[in-house]
């Protein structure tokens, strides 16, 4: 495949985030039709959400090993990298259970929802009952 070198770039996140993201980022890539591109990527103990231009988002876990990819089509995407042990707030489980995984993201806040909406149900009655 002719392929110009993907552009990576990465960006600083603002104070307020700063405790639980270490960066945001985005890979544009260039590419034409032939052979798939090979893209690595190495562990960093960081977990990361995803979106491609496509409308695809997916949740990351930490990864133990290296992942290679073989994509035919590659497309733009922009990332998010949580701060090692930092993501629990934002996907809503214990980060253990996602390592090595890929979970779309829309499933795995869907999976979250009904147990906050039933917690905080839970939590009025009790409050209504010790009235």
């Amino acid at each position: 495949m002719v392929c110009d070198r993907p552009e990576y770039r990465e960006y600083l996140p603002g104070a307020a985030l700063a405790p639980w993201v270490l960066c945001y980022w985005t890979r544009a890539t260039f590419t034409t039709a032939g052979e798939p591109l090979i893209h690595r990527l190495l562990p960093d103990g960081c977990a990361d959400v995803i979106f491609d231009a496509g409308g695809a988002a997916i949740a990351v876990g930490t990864m133990t090993t290296a992942l290679v990819l073989r994509q035919h089509a590659a497309p733009d995407v922009i990332g998010v990298r949580f701060r090692p042990g930092r993501a629990y707030p934002f996907f809503r489980m214990p980060l253990a259970e996602m390592t090595d995984q890929q979970v779309d993201l829309l499933e795995l806040w869907a999976g979250a929802r009904p147990r906050s909406r039933s917690a905080w149900r839970c939590s009025r009655r009790s409050k209504r009952a010790s009235r």
